[in-house]
């Protein structure tokens, strides 16, 4: 059994939110191309909960993922963290093209405005679970 990625599906919701992609455009990735720079989302995957439920035999997997939402300004990087919660908090049963299955995700929590130690861009970093199928479904 090989277990499905829910990353590429995470970045792709985020990616295509109509609010997050008139801030960012189609910046939203694992990391910054060489030479990018704000504003931007990049998705990093936490850990990852193979039996949520308890229940071994259920085939689920609960990934955590962090968004590092990167504004030119502290103000943008809260816009860009705002888009980014209202992409995926509380969205329901979804399947991707292919064929990877949500049930539901859920903001964990956020908000915070930073600036990054090395290149001193303000960010703020969302925390949200996905809860989907560990195989692709037909």
């Amino acid at each position: 059994m090989t277990i499905v990625d829910l990353t590429g599906m995470a970045i792709v919701e985020i990616r295509d939110f109509p609010a997050v992609t008139a801030i960012v455009g189609q910046k939203t990735r694992p990391e910054f191309a060489a030479g990018e720079e704000p504003p931007a989302v990049i998705i990093r995957q936490l850990g990852i909960d193979y039996h949520p439920t308890g229940a071994f035999r259920a085939r689920l997997q609960r990934p955590m993922f962090a968004a590092l939402c990167y504004g030119v300004t502290r103000v943008q990087a809260a816009q860009v963290a705002n888009a980014v919660v209202e992409a995926i908090d509380l969205r329901e049963l979804r399947k991707d093209a292919s064929n990877r299955l949500v049930f539901a995700s859920l903001v964990e929590g956020g908000g915070e405005i930073e600036l990054d130690p090395v290149t001193k861009w303000p960010f703020a970093t969302v925390t949200f679970t996905y809860l989907g199928a560990q195989q692709a479904i037909a």
